[in-house]
């Protein structure tokens, strides 16, 4: 009967056919609630979907236990054990803590062994007079690593050091500097190579008796600048890389190159485009350099680690300064009426204020905990901008030595270079990343973040960041010797081209010409593009 039934209810019931099959498919046998299953909860449940007696609640858990699982473990909240919330006041929290608290007691006794600071100090002023006294006595010299100098010897020479006549004494700071060893002995004077000046051309006046040098012609600032496009000269005279480039006036007329061999150039850009003037006074390569407001007097510093003012018609030098420090950058204060004061950016991580009457340091800036590389004027020269190997960038008040901003971040790299935006407003750098980035020049020194310009490669070189001189374009230098132009609205290439066979390392957009630009490379030339 129970058979004829369940086929009669298939007849009757129209179930669901299933591809693939003409039969229908039934569940002859339906899962099952027992009501004695459901007395029995899981361990991790936190929902009960039927009602359970007082009993089933509290019954002892049942079933196989965990081999590796310690038995308390199903009444742990935390790894450690049980913990329930409670209330305390502060007096028993602290009686509690004293007294579980077991390092106090470790800390209070390991102090009890330790001497006291002021008893080691009265031991050593005790050695100190008991080795002045045997000095006095013996005439002999006990240092502090406990050698004794036999009296008659000269102190220096049993050092390794060099003595210092009153001549040499006058020189130093100027032409002569000493390296030191740890205990601050003077192992080796360092002085600076002889000057020579050589004029190649046969006057410096034109048919008017204008001065090629002093009297720029006067030219008005093109209204709007474009990407050059095709080579007008190649200047060549550099028996080595040629390192920087540096306009003299705002006219445009005449530049300077500092190369590798430590010579400096003077080039004609309007007429023949040939050499004037050549300079040399460092025994090896130029780092930087940088005119004054006259373009009369430039600055030159040099690997050789001796900075020389000269003076650009006649070539005589008109100073020497050294602090036994690479200067990796020199630059004249902006103002007119401070044109006696350059501000050098050395490795011995401090930034050093010059006075060039006196030919002393008047001021230190020593903040910093790298090498200083770069320094940019703004707010009309009452702050300074510095960029450092410590990838910090520091903002200073003139006259100032102490830090009034600085901007740091774990992201940031090296900036090795830096360049002042033609409005005032904005300055470029360039980082080790393989981008330039954009910083404020206002009171806050913020990064611009909409504004990255990247798509080269110059990490491992300090190639120059440039700005046309309507503000519309940004450019770079490569480590393949190319030139990449970007947008300055939309921060996209415009333009890239190949300009030398080694790294393009300065670079130079005409002040008053519309597209005029000069590049200059490790390939010993320097090329005018227009």
């Amino acid at each position: 009967k129970a058979t004829v039934s369940v086929l009669y209810w298939i007849k009757m019931q129209d179930p669901p056919q299933v591809s693939g099959f003409k039969r229908p498919l039934v569940d002859l046998a339906p899962d099952v609630v027992d009501e004695l299953d459901l007395a029995y909860q899981d361990v991790g449940c936190k929902e009960i979907t039927s009602n359970l007696r007082a009993d089933e609640l509290m019954a002892p858990q049942v079933g196989p236990v965990h081999p590796w699982k310690a038995a308390d473990a199903a009444s742990r909240n935390t790894f450690t054990g049980h913990l329930e919330k409670s209330n305390m006041n502060s007096f028993m929290f602290e009686e509690q803590y004293r007294k579980n608290q077991k390092t106090q007691f470790q800390d209070w006794k390991k102090k009890k062994t330790e001497r006291d600071p002021k008893d080691l100090r009265r031991e050593w002023e005790k050695q100190e007079a008991l080795r002045k006294e045997k000095e006095e006595e013996d005439g002999d010299v006990v240092t502090k690593g406990g050698e004794v100098i036999k009296a008659g010897t000269d102190l220096t020479e049993a050092q390794g050091g060099v003595e210092v006549t009153d001549e040499d004494a006058a020189k130093e700071g100027r032409t002569v500097y000493y390296e030191e060893n740890r205990e601050g002995v003077k192992t080796k004077m360092v002085e600076a190579c002889e000057t020579s000046f050589v004029r190649h051309v046969s006057t410096l006046y034109d048919y008017q008796g204008r001065n090629i040098i002093t009297d720029p012609p006067v030219r008005s600032v093109a209204p709007e600048c474009f990407p050059p496009k095709k080579l007008l000269h190649t200047y060549r005279g550099h028996n080595k890389g040629v390192h920087i480039l540096r306009w003299l006036s705002k006219a445009g007329h005449m530049f300077a190159s500092g190369g590798l061999e430590g010579k400096v150039k003077l080039w004609d850009v309007m007429n023949e485009r040939n050499v004037i003037h050549t300079y040399t006074g460092h025994s090896m390569g130029i780092k930087d350099m940088n005119f004054n407001c006259y373009g009369s007097t430039f600055l030159t510093s040099s690997h050789d680690r001796f900075i020389r003012e000269w003076d650009t018609e006649t070539g005589k030098v008109r100073g020497s300064y050294t602090n036994g420090a690479l200067a990796n950058c020199v630059k004249y204060h902006p103002d007119r009426d401070n044109q006696n004061v350059f501000f050098a950016g050395c490795s011995d991580k401090q930034l050093h204020q010059f006075d060039t009457r006196t030919g002393t340091i008047i001021r230190s800036y020593d903040q910093h905990l790298g090498p200083v590389n770069t320094v940019t004027f703004t707010d009309k020269g009452r702050k300074i901008v510095t960029t450092s190997d410590d990838k910090t960038l520091r903002v200073w008040e003139m006259d100032l030595p102490v830090t009034i901003k600085q901007v740091s971040d774990p992201s940031m790299h090296s900036l090795p270079t830096a360049t002042l935006h033609p409005n005032g407003k904005y300055f470029g750098v360039q980082s080790m990343d393989n981008q330039i980035l954009i910083y404020s020049a206002t009171e806050k020194f913020q990064l611009n973040k909409k504004k990255r310009f990247s798509g080269h490669v110059t990490a491992g070189y300090a190639c120059e960041v440039g700005f046309s001189p309507d503000g519309k374009y940004v450019s770079s230098g490569n480590a393949e010797g190319e030139l990449f132009v970007w947008a300055w609205g939309s921060c996209k290439i415009v333009k890239h081209f190949k300009c030398h066979e080694k790294v393009l390392m300065s670079h130079l957009w005409h002040p008053t010409e519309s597209s005029k630009l000069l590049t200059c490379s490790w390939d010993n030339t320097i090329k005018l593009w227009d």
